[in-house]
């Protein structure tokens, strides 16, 4: 019985041996794969540096307004939005909730934007809340929470909710 009790905790710590090593050996390959590329990134930043500063000479020629400390940076792959996560979203079922007939996505992010008291005359703006509208509408489709109608352009409606489409 002991020896079984000493080749359970053996082959534990084997395993877990073996979980810290395999760990272990990824992050040294991607520690490995950065490094390679580190010369290429700091490459990339000087180059990034000396395009931000003829970009900077330009614009103070032609604009009075330039402010560069007043620009923020993009971030890639990141939402431009000034909302928090998800309320978009609820924003989006709010309004079609409450509208008693089905409404296009472009109706509906130009009434989140109002709303919200901020301005719809700002055309970007109002489309990139649309297509957040949009890709929130989509994605509640495949969940059967809302649903389109069959005339164009397309409008939504919460599932369940009976009544033609009506312009």
């Amino acid at each position: 019985m002991g020896y079984t009790n000493l080749q359970e905790s053996l082959v534990f710590a084997y395993r877990r041996w073996l979980g810290e090593k395999q760990l272990l050996e990824r992050q040294i390959d991607e520690i490995e794969k950065a490094h390679l590329t580190l010369e290429e990134k700091r490459g990339r930043v000087e180059q990034c540096a000396r395009l931000i500063a003829s970009v900077d000479v330009i614009m103070s020629e032609i604009s009075d307004v330039w402010d560069p400390p007043a620009v923020t940076p993009a971030q890639r792959h990141a939402s431009s939005l000034p909302f928090e996560n998800g309320e978009v979203t609820r924003w989006t079922l709010d309004i079609l909730r409450r509208s008693p007939v089905p409404m296009r996505s472009i109706h509906i992010a130009r009434q989140l934007v109002t709303e919200r008291e901020m301005d719809v005359a700002d055309k970007a703006f109002v489309a990139q809340v649309n297509k957040a509208v949009d890709g929130t509408l989509r994605s509640m489709a495949r969940r059967n929470h809302v649903e389109k109608t069959d005339d164009e352009p397309i409008r939504w409606r919460i599932v369940g909710r009976a009544g033609p489409a009506r312009t």
